[in-house]
């Protein structure tokens, strides 16, 4: 009678003993948090919390607990958002242009006043985050979209954004050092799964010395995928993990309700590079081209990006 439970018990026991422990999950998105009060300062509870991307039409929603508090998690990098607070008895209120940046816990407080009648909405300016402030885990650099697509990026390699921040520092031999830590501590994560190089500590691709003339490899990840950056020196986040040094952390673009296409080129040949002190040019030639398309299969639901990023290299 009892050998079925036994049984079930050593099946439980070997499961416990085989499987492998969780590992920390890379950050891919933001989060808003704040309360909802009133005048007097009496917690609004019951009030609906929605934040809504301009671009897309996603929307993220939640209601607020007995004492006003509200947690909007797993909320899409960049922007704009609108941001609204309502409730029966109230008169709504909300907060525009809103832009969220990669691992923020942007703060967004608000006051409603009661009505019998409907009026209309109320708006309130948005306030910059502060650079010192609780959520921060540690020092860090976001590289936004936009920044992204105006700066100069011989090898398009995320290292040389990397760069930017004040406690990075390319390797001469390809890698960054972040920290003055070795590369081999860092870590790159890309919508939150590890995409480094585990032997050479840095991200797979980029410049890899052969002879007198490097080779240049192709990259994990094209430029225009990447929808913001994140350098983290050592952070102190229990959500990172597995690495002792710094991180790397990227996400990639989605879809929106506009259809978009871009297209890229770039051209380098040894003729346009200065002689060597014997009084030689390196013979090569190399190509980027590529291009992005993006738009809505289902608009405000389901949308597509492709992108293509080709190299052609002759040595």
């Amino acid at each position: 009678m009892h050998h079925p439970l036994r049984h079930l018990a050593m099946l439980v026991f070997a499961l416990g003993v085989t499987s492998e422990p969780l590992g920390a999950q890379g950050i891919t998105s933001a989060a808003v948090e704040g309360r909802i009060l009133q005048a007097d300062s009496t917690p609004v509870d019951g009030a609906v919390v929605r934040a809504t991307s301009v671009a897309s039409g996603a929307h993220w929603q939640v209601m607020t607990d007995d004492a006003g508090r509200y947690f909007l998690e797993n909320v899409e990098v960049g922007g704009p958002f609108i941001i609204e607070a309502r409730r029966i008895g109230f008169t709504p209120a909300r907060r525009s242009d809103i832009r969220l940046a990669l691992g923020q816990r942007f703060r967004a407080d608000f006051v409603l006043e009661p009505t019998a009648v409907g009026l209309g909405d109320v708006t309130v300016t948005a306030s910059a985050d502060p650079l010192l402030n609780s959520t921060r885990t540690g020092p860090e650099h976001v590289v936004s979209g936009t920044v992204l697509a105006g700066l100069p990026n011989l090898a398009r390699d995320l290292s040389l954004v990397a760069a930017l921040a004040p406690l990075a520092v390319l390797r001469p031999l390809g890698g960054i050092s972040i920290g003055g830590q070795n590369q081999g501590f860092n870590s790159l994560q890309i919508d939150g799964g590890v995409n480094a190089d585990l032997y050479l500590g840095r991200s797979p691709g980029g410049a890899s010395p052969s002879g007198s003339l490097p080779e240049v490899l192709p990259h994990a990840i094209s430029l225009e995928t990447v929808s913001e950056f994140q350098v983290l020196a050592a952070p102190f986040d229990v959500r990172f993990g597995n690495f002792a040094g710094g991180l790397l952390n990227a996400v990639t673009k989605s879809g929106t309700n506009d259809l978009r296409a871009t297209m890229f080129g770039y051209v380098q040949d040894g003729h346009l590079v200065g002689k060597n002190t014997a009084g030689r040019r390196p013979d090569f030639t190399t190509w980027q081209f590529g291009g992005t398309v993006s738009g809505p299969i289902i608009r405000d639901r389901v949308h597509f990006f492709a992108n293509a990023d080709i190299q052609q290299r002759v040595v």
